[in-house]
This record gives C-alpha cells, structure tokens and sequence, in this order.
C-alpha cells in the first residue's frame, strides 16, 4: 500500500504519508478509515507527506479524479490539511493541487518544504 498514516494523540493530528504511485482506490480507502475511525473526528487536521510520491501520471483529469473522491466524504468539512513536498516537483503539483481545489472543495490547504513549517501552521489555530 502507498498510503499509510498515524494519528499524534498529544497533538490531535493525523499524519499522511505517500508513496509511490497513488491509485483512486487507496485514498478513498484512506478517506473510509479517517471516517470511521473512533480515534479521531472525520475532520482531523493532517499534515500530508508527498516526498515519495510518483507523479509521472499525475494530470489535471488525475486531480478531478482525486476531488470527486473527496466530495463522497462531506463529513471531512473544512479540515485544515498541511501538504509537505520538500522536492520542486512535487512541490509545483502540490500547489497545482491547492488552487484548483479550491474551486472544488470546502478545504483549508496550505503548501510547505519543510515539517517544522506545516505543523506550525496546523497548530497555529489552537
């Protein structure tokens, strides 16, 4: 599998980790879990690590794909979710990712290279 995630109980965030090449079925799995779990609510904020991640057949039919999947799961609400894509690549798909959800999703997405930076940024509301 190339998703995996835990949630941090100290500091009530659920950590995303990608790797490789993506499929449709294992982030609506992974949208299931966070729905279901008895951990946490369905809105958790997370911190998303894309430094591993194949994007070779990421495209824009790819990223509408992706927010279809997301619109099943209404319950996700406005979670706030840190992206972290320390490489250029990633990084620019990232971003590509943030701006045109925004015309799709009720989502608070922000873009960072480095950890320290997007835990800040999540926790910052607290």
């Amino acid at each position: 599998m190339s998703i995996g995630y835990i949630y941090d109980k100290e500091k009530k965030i659920l950590i995303i980790n990608l790797e490789g090449e993506v499929s449709f079925k294992e982030v609506d799995l992974l949208y299931k879990d966070i729905m279901s779990s008895d951990e946490f609510p369905p809105d958790i904020r997370s911190i998303w690590f894309f430094n591993k991640v194949d994007f070779s057949s990421v495209d824009k039919k790819y990223m509408e794909n992706i927010f279809e999947i997301r619109k099943n799961y209404p319950a996700r609400g406005n979670a706030r979710a840190a992206f972290v894509a320390e490489g250029d690549l990633a990084f620019g798909v990232t971003r590509m990712y943030e701006a045109l959800s925004s015309f799709e999703l009720p989502q608070n997405i922000r873009i960072f290279r480095e950890y320290s930076m997007a835990e800040r940024w999540l926790l910052a509301e607290d």
